[in-house]
């Protein structure tokens, strides 16, 4: 079994999923720039020509949606060792109001952001323990805080219920996987990327993608396994579940 501590950056390979834009793309570029090997998964190709370009990155062309793509995933990544998975593909909702609410809506992101993450995650666990110390980053947001949805530290209002009901589900799938693999060296958290500027962004953005993206690179290769089971921002401050 390989250790992550001992290995060298060149040494790495990590998937992501939702590398063809936003947060994904943005930290695949930072792990490219570091010469990190980055198995990038989406269901559209990527538009950058210094990503599919790079030899260090293999393309999945798959849609989280589908029910049968957990066999094409298993045969382009083969049993390499996997030092970590980062479980990113997402989309937002409409509706923020019960009487809007739409079944189908919230069904579709609890498909993208919860099930997809388990079914990406059951299909790559045997690469994933060839590692010691590898870790699964799901990511999550803080509009999926029960504690913070309680107490309105933020200002929820605006953010639809399936977004807030299936990044909620994220935080408890990663504390379920922590307490199975706990023991098997492989590290779980849930992560909040960051207030980041984006077409929907809140009030209280501060970052850019490429700023949220390069953070995102160093919390993934900073997690250690006393941050296994914690929500954390990717500065690695915990935050409320």
């Amino acid at each position: 079994m390989q250790d992550f501590g001992t290995l060298g950056k060149s040494e790495h390979t990590v998937v992501i999923t939702g590398t063809s834009r936003g947060l994904g793309l943005a930290c695949t570029k930072m792990m490219l720039e570091e010469q990190i090997s980055v198995i990038g998964i989406s269901r559209s190709m990527v538009q950058d020509e210094s990503v599919l370009d790079n030899p260090k990155y293999k393309h999945i062309e798959l849609d989280l949606l589908s029910h049968s793509y957990t066999e094409a995933l298993s045969e382009a990544v083969g049993d390499r060792p996997i030092s970590g998975l980062i479980n990113n593909a997402g989309t937002g909702g409409d509706r923020n109001k019960l009487a809007e609410v739409d079944a189908n809506e919230v069904s579709k992101l609890i498909q993208i952001h919860t099930l997809s993450s388990i079914k990406m995650t059951q299909t790559l666990l045997p690469n994933l323990l060839k590692t010691k110390n590898s870790r699964v980053l799901n990511i999550s947001s803080r509009f999926g805080s029960l504690e913070y949805e309680r107490t309105q530290k933020f200002n929820s209002a605006r953010v639809s219920y399936s977004y807030r009901i299936s990044k909620a589900a994220v935080n408890m799938l990663s504390l379920c996987m922590h307490s199975e693999f706990k023991h098997q060296n492989l590290i779980v958290t849930a992560i909040h990327p960051g207030e980041i500027f984006t077409a929907n962004a809140m009030p209280d953005a501060s970052l850019t993608i490429e700023q949220a993206g390069a953070l995102l690179k160093s919390c993934f290769f900073g997690i250690e396994p006393r941050h296994g089971g914690l929500f954390l921002r990717s500065d690695l401050s915990e935050m409320s579940y």
